[in-house]
Formats: C-alpha cells, structure tokens, sequence
C-alpha cells in the first residue's frame, strides 16, 4: 500500500489517530543529542549539535551509527544500542511532553476519535511513560515493540490495522520521521509529520507528506480549537 497524503485534512473525514511517542509526543530530541554527543566523545569522535543529529538521525538504527562512526567491526551494535538505552532509561522522566500535544490529544478527544500509540519502544517501558504522564485515558491502547534495535513497527502496524479491521483511508498516523512515513505507507494510512522531533524539517519533506512545526500548526490546519488550560 502507498501512504495516503493530506491536502487537505478534514476531522470528519477521520476514525483514528495514531500516534508516534518518541519525538512526537514525547519531547527527547535534547536528551538523545547529549546522550550520543557522550557516547561519541567516549570514542573520540565528532560531536553534534541538534540540528546535525536531526539531519543525520534514522533508521535502520545501525546503519545511522555506522554513519556517526561508530566501528560496529570493533564493538556489536547490540553494545553500542545497550549503551545508549542504559543512559537513556536513567534520565527518560527528564523529558516533558512537547508543547500542545495534551491540547490536541483533547481536542482529538472531542471529536471522537479513538487514538493509540505505534512506537519502535520497548512495550513495558513505553507504557510505563504513558501511565507517568497520565495519558491512558485518552490513549487507550499502545503498541511497542519486543526489542532495543528499533525494528518491528511496521509489522506491529499491519498487525493492528488487520485486527482493528479500521479502513486505513480514514487512519491519520502523526509522526516526526521517515520511518513514520514508511510505516503509514504500509498500512495505507494518512500521514503527517512534525519537525519539532528526531529529523530536519527539510528531510520530512522528501516524503511529499504535509509537514508541520509544531502541534499549533497542525491543529490550525485540521480546524482544532485547543482549549484554553491544556499544554
């Protein structure tokens, strides 16, 4: 299946959201910087700031270290992956939701749309942040994964889309990656993306998706009202 592109998005037209976490809702692009600048560093490589770890970000996740470079001939990428999840794990509740996304996850509410979570993290600790940010209510069901590689989320993806028996046409998938893209495109659902996460403005763009800034942005052009109090 080929994603479906916006232009324009209408709420009506609509019957679920699903949502990326990491980048999009959950705001760790600072903290995945600094945690790969130390792992660098401890190698004696270059570091990056955040717009150059947005542009050089992706998936496959070992292909992206070889890139950054990392010699995954001298040490596995399973090591250099644990290394960075032991870190990250430690310091995750340092991170806060990104701006509006209670708002428009509410105003999603409102419009009753059912919403869930698609993510490449691990299932037990992505819904572990969930629950830390008092989300479950809205968002009733999330889908992780069974790893730390990043991999799985297209079939996780196909695997719901199957079970839902939800018509992929009226599916809005929001994510801040091409991988987001890629995974919209396998089950045929609309995709929009946010820039406010892993990669480059300028990146997202190569899909031929809508690409937005922020959550602002995207609930001004599906004509979402985010109320007054919602952050």
């Amino acid at each position: 299946m080929t994603a479906k592109v916006a232009a324009p998005l209408a709420v009506a037209d609509l019957s679920h959201v699903v949502w990326d976490w990491n980048g999009t809702l959950l705001d760790d692009t600072g903290l995945s910087t600094d945690i790969t600048n130390g792992m660098l560093g401890r190698r004696g490589l270059p570091s990056l700031s955040v717009e150059g770890y947005r542009r050089r970000f992706g998936f496959p996740l070992d292909a992206y270290c070889r890139d950054l470079g990392f010699d995954l001939e001298q040490e596995s990428f399973d090591a250099v992956s644990e290394e960075f999840i032991e870190e990250y794990e430690r310091r995750r509740l340092d991170c806060q939701l990104h701006r509006s996304a209670r708002a428009l996850i509410a105003a999603f509410e409102r419009a009753g749309l059912e919403q869930l979570v698609l993510s490449a993290y691990r299932q037990e600790t992505l819904d572990e942040l969930i629950n830390h940010f008092a989300l479950r209510q809205t968002l009733r069901r999330t889908i992780g994964v069974d790893n730390d590689r990043g991999e799985g989320k297209v079939a996780r993806g196909r695997e719901w889309i199957a079970g839902a028996a939800a018509d992929p046409r009226r599916v809005l998938l929001i994510g801040d990656t091409l991988h987001d893209y890629e995974v919209a495109e396998a089950v045929g659902a609309t995709c929009v993306l946010v820039a406010h996460g892993h990669q480059a403005h300028g990146r997202l763009r190569t899909t031929g998706c809508l690409v937005y800034t922020d959550f602002q942005a995207l609930a001004g052009a599906l004509d979402l009202r985010l109320a007054d109090g919602d952050c």
